[in-house]
């Protein structure tokens, strides 16, 4: 953005005959034009290591558990659809395999909440490999929200291993 800022200003009768100026008595001497903006109207700027500043490890931690808790929400919610459609459907029942599946990623989810659980991270990507191993699988019908779940799960998992890595302050 460029800022032009009058340097000085003649006024007078005689400066508009000097500089032949024919219908005003103020005439501008120099004007200066830059980026830098005029004293109260500098804008605020923001650090390239504004990112790193706010995932601290408590922030990334906060992030991490919503992450998962709406992967957890999204299979849940997936699964009841996937059994609806398929009573309605009354095609001899669900694939328990798959139903088995999601109820295994849903544990693993739900576990990484707890403070006993030795490698919540392991479960988490355990647990998104898993998802996005079933979103593909059945990426016909119920399939893209386990994917989308997927990769909700195995970012909790990033930041929950980022949380963990950091030094305690």
């Amino acid at each position: 953005m460029q800022f032009t800022q009058v340097v000085g200003v003649a006024h007078g009768p005689t400066s508009a005959l000097r500089t032949g100026h024919p219908w005003s008595g103020a005439v501008t001497h120099a004007v200066a034009s830059s980026s830098v903006p005029p004293p109260g109207h500098e804008t605020p700027s923001i650090a390239p290591d504004a990112y790193d500043a706010f995932m601290t490890a408590r922030n990334a931690g906060r992030v991490s558990i919503g992450l998962v808790a709406a992967s957890v929400t999204l299979v849940a919610a997936d699964g009841g659809i996937y059994l609806w459609l398929i009573h309605h459907q009354d095609d001899g029942g669900p694939v328990w395999w798959f139903v088995a599946g999601l109820c295994v990623v849903i544990v693993l989810g739900l576990g990484s909440f707890l403070p006993a659980l030795p490698r919540p991270v392991a479960a988490l990507l355990v647990g998104g490999v898993i998802l996005l191993a079933l979103g593909i699988l059945g990426i016909f019908s119920v399939g893209l929200p386990l994917l989308v779940a997927g990769i909700l799960m195995l970012a909790g998992a990033a930041l929950r291993s980022r949380a963990s890595a950091a030094p305690a302050a």
